[in-house]
C-alpha cells in the first residue's frame, strides 16, 4: 500500500484504488493509549495559566481551543493522563488541573428514549440533530453542509453522517438514532 501525505491530505490505497483522504477524517490518537470511561464523572480546575484543549489526547493532536485558570471542567474519559471534556470540546493533561473535590461532579443525565429519528423524520428534534453533528464533528459531517445546511428533515445526507458517527463509536450501524446513538451523541453536547 503506499501512502503520502500532500497539503492537508493522505493518497494512499494500490493501483486503481489510489485516491485522496482529508487527514482530518483520520484519528490522531497514540494507539498506545486506550480510553477508558471514568466510573463516575469528576470536576477539574485548570492550574496552568493557559491549556490547550486538543482534539485527541495526545500532544500531536490539533488544538481545538484554550482554557484560563481557575475554570473548572467535568472529565467523562481519562487515557492516560489525558482526560476528556464532557463538553465535547476535546482532551486535556490532566497534569495542569487539580481535582476540585469541593462539590461533587453533576450526575450524568440518562438519555431520553422514546424518540427514535430515522429517514423521513422531521421537526425540531431532527434539526437540533443535524445542527449538533455540524458543530461538533463538521470534519464528517459535511454531507449536511452540502445539502443545505440543518432544513429539519432527515433525509440521505443526514443519515449518512449518522451512520458514520455510529461507526466510528463503535455502535450498530444502522443510521437510525435510536438510544443508543442519542446516548452517545448526548456525551458530545447533542440533545434534544
Amino acid at each position: 500500500m503506499l501512502a503520502r501525505r500532500r497539503r492537508g491530505w493522505l493518497v494512499a490505497g494500490r493501483g486503481p484504488a489510489t485516491g485522496p483522504v482529508p487527514l482530518l477524517l483520520l484519528p490522531r490518537r497514540d494507539p498506545r493509549l486506550r480510553s477508558v470511561p471514568v466510573p463516575g464523572q469528576f470536576l477539574v480546575t485548570v492550574t496552568a495559566n493557559v491549556l490547550n484543549v486538543r482534539y485527541a489526547p495526545t500532544t500531536d493532536s490539533r488544538i481545538a481551543k484554550t482554557v484560563k485558570r481557575g475554570q473548572v471542567y467535568t472529565i467523562i474519559e481519562t487515557a492516560g493522563d489525558w482526560g476528556k471534556l464532557k463538553s465535547g470540546a476535546g482532551w486535556i493533561h490532566l497534569g495542569y488541573t487539580s481535582k476540585d473535590t469541593s462539590k461533587p461532579a453533576p450526575a450524568p443525565t440518562p438519555p431520553a428514549t422514546g424518540t427514535t429519528l430515522r429517514r423521513g423524520s422531521t421537526g425540531e428534534a431532527v434539526y437540533k440533530l443535524q445542527a449538533g453533528l455540524l458543530r461538533v464533528f463538521p470534519a464528517y459531517a459535511h454531507p449536511i453542509r452540502t445539502n443545505g445546511g440543518p432544513n429539519r428533515t432527515f433525509g440521505p445526507a443526514t443519515e449518512k453522517v449518522v451512520k458514520e458517527f455510529q461507526k466510528r463509536s463503535a455502535l450498530k450501524v444502522d443510521g437510525v438514532v435510536g438510544d443508543a446513538t442519542r446516548a452517545a451523541l448526548g456525551r458530545y453536547g447533542i440533545r434534544w
